[in-house]
């Protein structure tokens, strides 16, 4: 549908009066002119709103999701620390090949790629159609075309009607790139359109072929819901302006006065740990920073942090990768961490509860000797039964063979809580693509998993295998050297508005499928980051000290690839 101005406004097709301008189409339906949203001048300043985001939204103790609390979860990572209340369950629908469907793990079928759906051209495809109370979080797309429309609770118009590459880019009044963007030629839109008993998303096109993956929750029938209206983007009170500053600049725009942080200096050859003591019923770990004095890619990855939280390790990682920067010395700017290796200083945002204390411990791995100071904020917060303990726990470097295709368990959690993020590095051996196989996240003993992807890099927000360099507030490819794809990849991201809640186990498997059609030798490591009730477990084991390394490469780069921008031409 083409966009058109009037007088200064925007026609977009949002459906939500039977006055306006005039339709764009052969549509009867008629299409309200609107001008971008502004923002509210309802109680709660940007600044106050930018740092806690829920603060700014009224108490609702019935206990309906509110638009608000949708809008604030883009920003305030505390929503992550208790079981959600209300519950809901997390799933998302894809494009993957639906030959997977008839085939059981490790068949040749289920690792089909054809991962696009079929168009005919004029015709609405359905992309999903499921009852509610829910909320829309996110989609994706490789090659958005064509007409979107979201269709809300049995309306017979659609609540959203707009051109898919410009809406899941951000070039739409109140659209914009608050909620959608595009990294490394993959389309995502981060807005949360809650709906209360049922919702229809469908995109009219001429183009073939359409790769896409769309995310939502789903609550019990008995929730109430606010269903989205376009009123929501501009009364959160006070909440557009500050979902710009966090979101458009790759992550939190927090200072915090340095009388409020309290400092230690760690040294992994002296005195590698300090504890945090809870005050009377509970506490929270809002912000850690670490400064590293002249930091090394080796330094980064054979030292060790590990955090303990009432006496339990829950935190394991190499130093640097904990904070989203793979081998390497990678610049992050996400929204729950930040890291500026080059000039030593990385800072967490996870918000970390302990009921009693907080253990901190930075150790050598290897022959490396590194002294960090800490930067701490905590304050009391109640600790309670469905507080969740942050987690996160890394994935030794582990080779396989890229023929045949297999799969490999990047985490087996048992327990419950929220999965809310994937830190991946690779280490490919040859130029040709790498990443074809597709993620599949199964929840609580499922059949079928209820994640089931289109290809690696479309887990991770971006396409067509391009090796550009990007960091966003939840997704980030922060490393691709530059011979097509031969060498190091390292990859991030963070579901923050979409978490996905598991209530007694979550696996998460990544197909190891490769272009070449010869054994190829690709190296897989990363971090997996979650919320749980203590007691959850995570398999295989956390790594131990010899694994804390940077893999070294199988051969050299190839001397006929040249160097630069490259992409597959094929998404997933």
């Amino acid at each position: 549908m083409r966009k058109k101005i009037v007088g200064g406004w925007l026609c977009l097709g949002i459906w939500l009066s039977s006055a306006g301008c005039a339709p764009a189409s052969t549509s009867p339906a008629v299409r309200l002119s609107y001008a971008a949203p502004q923002p509210s001048s309802q109680a709660g300043s940007t600044q106050s709103c930018s740092r806690d985001a829920l603060d700014c939204c009224p108490v609702e103790p019935s206990g309906r999701v509110t638009q608000c609390q949708l809008f604030a979860q883009l920003i305030d990572l505390r929503h992550l620390t208790h079981l959600p209340q209300p519950a809901y369950t997390s799933h998302m629908v894809s494009s993957f090949d639906r030959r997977s469907l008839a085939a059981r793990p490790g068949d040749a079928a289920w690792f089909a790629n054809r991962d696009y759906a079929e168009l005919t051209p004029g015709e609405p495809f359905q992309l999903l159609d499921t009852d509610g109370p829910g909320v829309l979080t996110r989609v994706w797309s490789a090659n958005p075309s064509g007409t979107l429309r979201i269709y809300l609770d049995g309306a017979p118009q659609p609540t959203i009607e707009a051109p898919m590459r410009e809406l899941l880019r951000g070039r739409l009044a109140g659209f914009d790139s608050r909620f959608g963007f595009e990294a490394g030629s993959g389309s995502n839109l981060y807005l949360p359109i809650a709906y209360q008993s049922h919702c229809r998303v469908t995109v009219t096109s001429d183009a073939r072929r359409l790769f896409y993956q769309v995310s939502y929750r789903r609550y019990a029938n008995a929730v109430k819901v606010e269903p989205f209206s376009l009123a929501a983007l501009s009364q959160a009170r006070g909440l557009p302006a500050a979902l710009g500053a966090e979101l458009n600049a790759g992550g939190p725009a927090r200072q915090v006065r340095a009388e409020q942080l309290e400092r230690v200096t760690l040294a992994t050859s002296a005195a590698p740990e300090y504890t945090l003591r809870a005050a009377a019923g509970g506490s929270v770990l809002r912000e850690l920073q670490v400064r590293v004095q002249n930091p090394t890619p080796q330094a980064l990855r054979e030292t060790k942090l590990s955090i303990w939280v009432d006496g339990s390790e829950t935190v394991r990682v190499p130093l640097g990768d904990f904070f989203g920067s793979g081998p390497g010395l990678q610049a992050v700017h996400a929204l729950p961490l930040q890291a500026q290796p080059t000039s030593g200083r990385f800072v967490s945002y996870w918000p970390m509860p302990f009921r009693h204390e907080l253990r901190i411990a930075i150790e050598q791995t290897a022959g490396v000797a590194l002294a960090a100071e800490l930067g701490l904020l905590h304050r009391a917060e109640p600790f309670d039964d469905a507080t969740l303990l942050f987690h996160a726990r890394w994935r030794a470097p582990e080779w396989h063979s890229s023929e045949p295709s297999h799969e490999f368990t990047l985490a087996a959690l048992h327990g419950r809580g929220l999965y809310v993020g994937t830190l991946l590095n690779v280490t490919n051996s040859d130029a040709q693509w790498w990443g074809e196989g597709d993620e599949q996240i199964w929840i609580d003993g499922e059949s079928f998993p209820s994640f089931f992807g289109t290809g690696s890099e479309d887990y991770f927000g971006y396409a067509w295998c391009s090796n550009e360099i990007f960091s966003r507030a939840y997704i980030g490819q922060t490393r691709a050297d530059p011979h097509a794809n031969f060498g190091r990849v390292s990859l991030y991201r963070f579901h923050v508005l979409d978490p996905i809640y598991f209530g007694d186990d979550l696996r998460f498997d990544l197909e190891v499928n490769h272009w070449s059609d010869q054994p190829m030798p690709v190296e897989y490591d990363g971090i997996v980051y979650y919320y749980a009730r203590p007691g959850t477990t995570l398999t295989p084991a956390a790594a131990e000290a010899p694994s804390f390394r940077i893999p070294a490469l199988d051969r050299p780069a190839p001397s006929d690839v040249k160097e630069g921008p490259y992409r597959c031409g094929g998404s997933g």
